[in-house]
């Protein structure tokens, strides 16, 4: 209900949804990288992640056996301004920094 007034503002709920309940046309059509990822709202995080993003979300979290890492920051994510393909861009360019093989 938040989001809907206006008052609570998440990154990643721009990128996926925008202002509608459904979800961006974009969003429902997504492919490749972004269409693997696993999705986790904050209330739904295993303990190991919830402790480890505490205070920096949204973020996206690469986690590499017990090892975790942030890919993308809050301050990333808000700069995309809701722009799926620019964060696909971005997602893309810093998993092959990771060497990261998808």
């Amino acid at each position: 209900m938040k989001k809907i007034l206006g008052l609570k503002k998440c990154a990643l709920c721009d990128i996926s949804h925008g202002w509608s309940f459904f979800g961006k046309q974009s969003w429902k059509n997504r492919q490749g990288i972004i269409d693997s990822v696993e999705w986790i709202h904050s209330d739904q995080q295993p303990d190991d992640l919830s402790v480890f993003t505490s205070h920096q979300l949204p973020c996206v979290v690469m986690r590499t056996g017990s090892d975790l890492r942030i890919l993308l920051s809050k301050e990333e994510l808000e700069a995309m301004k809701g722009d799926l393909w620019v964060f696909q861009d971005s997602l893309e360019s810093k998993l092959q920094l990771s060497n990261y093989e998808y």
